[in-house]
């Protein structure tokens, strides 16, 4: 029963209610479950003779002398004085376990009506009920819910082998009694609120060495278990429900399913990364033709003295000046001069064509090209040196989402997930290709947010960024590259340790000339060396970039 129930200071006898207002019913007592002591009166007042309890109902229209919302006296309109402790029998949930969780109901007629699941502060302090009825199965939130810790993380301290995470009280408990009630149980509110609540409660989950995640088994609770998981992707299992939700494991009495379910438990992985040799043959196979650490070059190591941690370098030159092959040669080499692992964020490519990139790389052959014999043979010699090393990573064959969030989110799990110490993105114009708005403020808080990712997740970010219209010579046509011009914002170059410029005329008429680059240093906040680093020669037979000494740049011929 909903009622509002007077302060204890509050005097009111039967006396003086029959004084001020006229008795409209008498029955059954919802709070002592007296049978003819509860004495209801016009002007909303409630009296009960046996227990004493007071209720107010206000103007509120009653059903059967039920109200329909909960109003208290006290700041969360929430009276306990008169709620009890006692099982769940219909979930099979019993009374150690509710006491545990502090929960508490209110009866109508001996039957529990309402159940008050309690939120608290960091401090402990109850800030916030969730009031669930049970007639209607609706539920209402009293106080600032939002702002509250998770449901039971009060009854649990920081730190553990094992934490599980359940979507709802019901699930929670359930959970918690089916383990024995021996392992930390604490759930969000829903499963649109569960990333939200997780993340801001992150420090104190991110103590436990394992985050056990059992949301509902539906579309949305698989999501934001997938969201949760995100946040841990070395510590976050996922349990694979066969029922609809944790609570039907204790309804059924299937207390050991559900504990083996728990113990076998799936280590987080987005289904959108690739880390394996065999899910890459698998794309890469098909025929389809349509398609730090040191530099490469040693003349760009002179100028930078290499790729560090923590820094963000950033790629400029004109359409069709060969950034991405730049890029790719730069997580080839990685791969074949260190053991560290390379995330690889393609955006304008498919897994198909980034996966066959690098082995062309491995086997000197541009294997892309329909034209071009390769052997099934040495395409698995080359798939097994590369993507079998475990040590690369990208995305799918899937088209790729390009919103900054999902970006951001992918360059978190390559460092965190994958231990990916560098990172190709390729490029950062495309987060706003589809974008309406202000370009220049989107790329300007674009690169403030990788930059702070490079920062915190200690990652070498290599990124590649567009360039605007040129009023002198164009750089398709060799023009020398500035911090000027990178399109869209200055920011991207103010945040960048070291921005490299590419230079190529790919319209002149000498091919040797049309297929060599310059590389420059325009901005090297590490020693402030800057100007031409190299120049690297495209050999289209064998798909590479080498580098030419200055001098014989004019008689590459020989050279190659």
């Amino acid at each position: 029963m909903n009622t509002f129930k007077y302060g204890k200071g509050d005097k009111m006898t039967s006396k003086t209610m029959e004084n001020n207002s006229t008795v409209i019913s008498q029955g059954e007592c919802p709070h002592c479950n007296s049978s003819d002591a509860y004495t209801e009166y016009a002007d909303g007042h409630a009296y009960c003779f046996s227990c004493e309890a007071r209720d107010y109902f206000g103007n509120t229209k009653r059903k059967e002398s039920n109200v329909v919302e909960l109003q208290t006296a006290t700041k969360l309109n929430i009276n306990l004085d008169h709620t009890k402790v006692g099982p769940i029998k219909e979930r099979n949930i019993d009374i150690d376990t509710v006491r545990h969780y502090k929960v508490r109901f209110n009866f109508d007629s001996g039957v529990i009506s309402e159940h008050l699941y309690p939120y608290t502060s960091k401090d402990g302090e109850t800030i916030a009920y969730k009031v669930r009825y049970v007639e209607t199965k609706n539920f209402e939130t009293k106080g600032p819910i939002a702002k509250a810790r998770l449901f039971g993380q009060s009854e649990f301290s920081s730190k553990g082998k094992y934490i599980t995470l359940c979507e709802g009280e019901i699930d929670t408990m359930s959970a918690y009694q089916m383990m024995g009630s021996k392992w930390p149980v604490i759930g969000v509110r829903s499963s649109t609120s569960a990333y939200k609540d997780c993340k801001r409660e992150f420090e104190w989950l991110d103590t436990y060495d394992n985050i056990i995640i059992a949301f509902d088994n539906d579309e949305p609770g698989k999501k934001a278990a997938r969201a949760v998981a995100s946040l841990f992707p070395k510590k976050a299992k996922i349990v694979n429900l066969k029922r609809k939700d944790v609570g039907e494991y204790l309804e059924k009495n299937e207390h050991d399913t559900f504990v083996n379910l728990w113990w076998r438990s799936e280590q987080y992985k987005p289904d959108d990364i690739i880390s394996d040799a065999e899910t890459m043959w698998e794309i890469v196979k098909q025929p389809r033709a349509e398609a730090a650490v040191l530099f490469p070059w040693e003349g760009l190591n002179q100028k930078t003295y290499g790729i560090r941690t923590s820094e963000m370098i950033t790629l400029i030159a004109g359409s069709g000046s060969g950034k991405t092959s730049i890029a790719r040669e730069i997580a080839f080499h990685t791969l074949k001069t260190t053991d560290l692992n390379i995330g690889m964020l393609f955006l304008e490519e498919t897994g198909w064509e980034t996966g066959r990139g690098m082995i062309s790389l491995d086997l000197n052959l541009p294997t892309h090209l329909p034209d071009v014999p390769v052997t099934e043979k040495d395409m698995r010699q080359g798939n097994e040196r590369t993507w079998g090393t475990g040590r690369l990573h990208t995305l799918s064959e899937s088209w790729h989402d390009n919103s900054v969030d999902y970006i951001c989110d992918k360059i978190k799990y390559f460092a965190k997930g994958c231990d990916c110490k560098i990172i190709i993105l390729d490029h950062i114009s495309f987060m706003v290709s589809d974008q309406s708005g202000d370009e220049r403020k989107m790329l300007d808080e674009i690169a403030h947010k990788l930059k702070a990712l490079t920062v915190e997740l200690d990652i070498h970010l290599c990124m590649v960024a567009h360039t605007k219209r040129q009023t002198g010579k164009a750089l398709e046509e060799g023009g020398q590259t500035s911090l000027a011009d990178i399109r869209g914002t200055a920011g991207i170059g103010q945040l960048s340790n070291i921005v490299i410029g590419l230079e190529r005329d790919g319209q002149a008429e000498d091919p040797i000339e049309a297929n060599t680059t310059t590389i420059r240093v325009v901005k090297n906040r590490f020693c402030g060396r800057t100007g031409v680093a190299c120049h690297v020669y495209y050999n289209d037979l064998t798909n590479r970039l080498n580098e030419v000494d200055h001098e014989t740049v004019n008689n590459i011929e020989e050279t190659f």
